[in-house]
């Protein structure tokens, strides 16, 4: 016999009875006597399980683990699928049976186009579960649409059916994933009840859009085939995790590769690297021999490889300016898992150039707080130099992304972003496969020439390196210039790919396989490909080894030409008739033209220099002007004013000339303060204007908004400057009106003064 409880009665409570652990067969003498308990729920606490013979709530053994009042799937099995509460369905329009459904595949529900899909199809999903306690639901999810493929709609819905009408009914449209993208999606159920979740895929239409078809887009190209894209529509969920349910009837056995030591886990921790669990239920995980290694969460341990070149970096001094040599010592890549033959901590001296070795950011870069950082617009950095300088006026700034120094990280910019990720064959990624953690790309530390695809990631898996850019900046597009090397080891199969996806947007991205290396590259190569349209994309490069761990891939240099966001390399001098684009002269000078008196000898030359000339006295550069080149940049500054130092701007000093009689004006206060007359809004609120003004100099007035009602406690200060501005004051009728003022809009009524005059 086992025990079972009958549905919930009227009075609030449930009875618990035996029943025959087969049908038809009751042996073993008679069963107990039903007992009643006088609740329809329990609910027990994680790490603890409901024991059904005592009735109470009893600990979880170490081995296992227990969500209390929670169910997790983590892996799928079909033939248990129905009996955790989950059913399939498929409907066609036309009878048929063409409509593809969902199935388990890879231990995740999945649902895959099929070639010749029908419109209307529809494949559901079902899990029926009892809800008796707020709480949450959690699903993970990979959502995919070929180029061209016919349109699928993925919906998830749920329903409470004890609540009446549409209240306890919900519909979400989880969005497009990219390749290898898992996305979550959770849900707060607040309500108890019968729940029933939905996922649910409708093929929409069998019209493809020639818009998104890579296959025309790149016809002019070598056709290679993309291995990490998916030829039909496909849906996986890879898990479910439910917050709520009534109790656990027993605690979960931990799976292999997890541990629980001690006892009422609410879950298993993962075996730590170098150690491993082959059997569920384990209390602890071994270790593997001094001759294994593994990896965290390992159900198994592999053989260490004896350890080569290819897992050693070179290490630098410092480099003596006097001897002009270094010490070079051979230290192991981290985490290491070969076996060293001979002694790492060696060193060697070696010549060295003390320019060289300081150099620390790449070309267009500059270091602040230990991060490379571009150059600001219109400043640039070449190779020899330390800092970022200004280009010169009548110049042209020649931006290109240049990474060939790998020792610091790149500054995070709005416009380019470098990363890196493990992805296996289809975007599966299995307990002994790419995780989060998994290292993929790697600087080596005191190593800045190149990065290098990691050792540590798992046997066949793809190693992407990717460099997304918002676009270029002209319409030209530009060249993108790497230098790469492949080390295959012998009997390996080594594949290096060259990538670029154009588009942002999932549903108009479109994928190019560039290039494809095999094998040993038999030292380092040089690749250029040309970007021929100014558009947003990524560059992707990808590694994969089959057979040791110890191929890799490394790249060198990455220089990417005319791209948004990035800095200077060098400038050049400006192009005949496209000055407008070029660096301009500094702030009140304008670009002239100075002749040179030459002499040599008994003969006398001139010649023509462009240089950038300060404005004649009381004069100022043209504001309309984008370029300012000739005298003719320059105008006058109004009656009676004068311009500043740099000629940027025309003020008064309060000694005014007009007509050779001068006024004097430097006794009156400046800022001038006058206060307007009591007003009244409609409402009846008393406020007057404050008004500010300044006459003479350069600095301006100032007016400030200090919103101080509660309703607006958020909105903070404001502060305009002009030469005369405005601020409306509210009094605060509960205080003395000069400690408690409100201000509010601040307005400028005079930025610039244009001239002085005596006439009227």
């Amino acid at each position: 016999f086992q025990y079972s409880f009958t549905e919930c009665d009227e009075f609030g409570g449930r009875w618990r009875v035996s029943v025959p652990l087969k049908p038809h067969n009751c042996t073993g003498g008679a069963p107990n006597a039903p007992i009643r308990v006088d609740a329809c729920f329990t609910s027990c606490n994680p790490g603890s399980f409901f024991n059904r013979t005592s009735l109470i709530c009893q600990p979880c053994e170490a081995g296992t683990y227990s969500l209390g009042g929670g169910v997790k799937y983590t892996s799928f099995n079909a033939s248990t699928l129905n009996a955790l509460g989950f059913r399939t369905n498929k409907e066609s329009p036309h009878q048929t049976d063409e409509c593809p459904e969902w199935t388990v595949k890879n231990s995740m529900i999945t649902y895959v186009g099929n070639d010749n899909p029908t419109e209307g199809c529809v494949s559901v999903l079902t899990y029926t579960v009892k809800i008796v306690k707020k709480g949450k639901l959690k699903f993970t999810y990979q959502y995919l649409l070929p180029d061209g493929y016919s349109s699928v709609l993925f919906t998830f819905q749920y329903r409470n059916y004890e609540e009446v009408g549409s209240e306890g009914y919900n519909i979400k449209f989880p969005p497009l994933t990219r390749e290898q993208q898992w996305r979550p999606i959770e849900i707060t159920i607040r309500k108890t009840g019968l729940y029933v979740f939905t996922w649910k895929s409708v093929l929409m239409s069998r019209i493809s859009n020639p818009k998104y078809s890579m296959q025309k887009f790149f016809a002019k190209r070598e056709a290679v085939t993309n291995p990490l894209r998916t030829e039909s529509a496909l849906i996986r969920i890879k898990s479910i995790e439910l917050d709520g349910v009534a109790y656990a009837s027993e605690c979960t056995r931990c799976e292999p590769g997890t541990y629980a030591s001690e006892k009422e886990q609410s879950y298993c921790k993962i075996c730590p690297k170098d150690t491993y669990s082959d059997v569920s239920g384990a209390v602890e995980c071994k270790k593997c021999e001094p001759s294994q290694y593994s990896k965290p969460g390992s159900k198994s341990c592999s053989k260490r490889p004896f350890c080569t070149e290819n897992d050693f970096y070179e290490s630098y001094g410092e480099c003596d300016e006097h001897s002009r040599k270094q010490k070079v010592y051979k230290k192991f890549i981290e985490p290491r898992v070969c076996i060293a033959t001979d002694q790492s901590d060696k060193y060697e001296s070696r010549s060295c150039d003390p320019e060289v070795i300081n150099k620390q950011c790449s070309p267009g870069m500059e270091l602040k707080n230990n991060t490379c950082s571009f150059c600001p617009e219109n400043y640039y950095k070449n190779s020899s130099m330390e800092n970022c300088e200004r280009c010169i006026a009548s110049t042209l700034p020649d931006y290109a992304l240049i990474l060939d120094t790998w020792l610091y990280p790149i500054a995070e910019s709005p416009l380019i972003r470098l990363s890196s990720e493990c992805v296996l064959e289809n975007g599966l990624n299995t307990d002994s496969g790419c995780d989060e953690d998994t290292i993929s790309w790697q600087t080596t530390p005191a190593t800045k020439s190149y990065i290098r695809s990691s050792s540590l990631a798992v046997l066949n898996s793809y190693l992407l390196l990717t460099l997304a850019v918002d676009g270029f900046r002209s319409s030209e597009g530009g060249d993108v210039l790497f230098s790469f090397e492949i080390e295959c080891m012998e009997g390996d199969s080594c594949h290096f790919i060259f990538m670029e996806t154009i588009g942002r947007s999932y549903m108009s991205q479109m994928t190019n396989v560039i290039q494809e290396w095999t094998g040993d590259s038999g030292g380092p190569k040089m690749f250029q490909y040309k970007i021929e349209q100014n558009t947003s994309l990524t560059l992707s490069w990808v590694f994969r080894r089959t057979i040791h761990i110890q191929s890799h891939a490394k790249i060198y240099e990455i220089k990417l030409t005319n791209a948004l966001g990035t800095g200077a390399i060098r400038c050049n001098p400006c192009p005949h008739g496209e000055e407008s684009t070029c660096v301009p002269c500094p702030k009140g000078q304008y670009m002239g033209t100075e002749i040179k008196h030459i002499h040599t000898g008994g003969t006398h030359t001139h010649a023509k220099e462009k240089k950038c000339m300060n404005c004649p006295p009381n004069t100022i550069i043209n504001e309309k002007t984008n370029f300012a080149v000739g005298a003719e940049s320059c105008i006058p500054c109004g009656s009676g004013l004068k311009s500043n130092s740099n000629h940027s701007a025309c003020y008064s000093d309060c000694h005014i000339n007009l007509n050779g009689e001068i006024y004097d004006l430097s006794r009156i206060p400046q800022p001038l303060f006058m206060k307007g007359s009591h007003l009244f809004t409609s409402g009846g609120t008393q406020y007057f204007h404050f008004f500010n003004i300044t006459l003479c100099g350069l600095h301006g007035s100032s007016c400030v908004t200090n919103i101080s009602s509660p309703v607006m406690e958020n909105v903070g200060t404001d502060t305009v400057d002009s030469m005369i501005c405005r601020t409306t004051v509210v009094p605060d009728s509960n205080e003395v009106f000069s400690t408690q003022p409100v201000s509010l809009g601040a307005i400028n009524f005079i930025t610039t003064i244009l001239g002085a005059t005596n006439s009227v």
